[in-house]
């Protein structure tokens, strides 16, 4: 996502949100985005760079949260699966938002101007997950509704 992102928004200014690039210096000083430690010269490079990071947030995020789910004594998905809404979002949203932000700072995926839209997004995202959840089961596509 981060490379189909970064080809889209090409030299978008700001006022395009949100469809901006990961390697736009937007918030950032240009030289100081182009020292950070993912800058490559060439954006796609870069930007391959940035997707990894938040994907192995997203994954270690999830990962925890079912960790904890099984101490918890929840079952595994399938016929036997127990709900855990939260478990089920949260984890590998905040995890991928930290990443980001310790990470990417120098980049607009880790800037602090986004802190607002995270916590949106922290609000958001169980929601959203449930409703495809649901649709997801009504279409016979899931055992379980969540």
């Amino acid at each position: 996502m981060a490379i189909l992102t970064t080809l889209l928004s090409k030299d978008n200014e700001i006022d395009a949100a949100p469809f901006l690039s990961p390697m736009g210096a937007y918030w950032v000083d240009p030289v100081d985005l182009s020292q950070a430690w993912f800058y490559s010269e060439n954006e796609i490079i870069s930007a391959f760079i940035i997707g990894s990071v938040l994907g192995l947030g997203c994954m270690i995020g999830d990962s925890i949260g079912s960790f904890i789910k099984r101490r918890m004594g929840h079952k595994r998905e399938g016929e036997l699966s127990s709900e855990a809404p939260l478990l089920d979002t949260l984890p590998f949203a905040i995890s991928t938002f930290i990443f980001g932000l310790f990470f990417l700072n120098k980049s607009v995926v880790g800037s602090s101007e986004l802190l607002s839209g995270m916590v949106i997004l922290l609000f958001v995202t169980p929601i959203l997950h449930r409703s495809f959840n649901i649709i997801g089961y009504k279409l016979g596509l899931k055992s379980v509704p969540y």
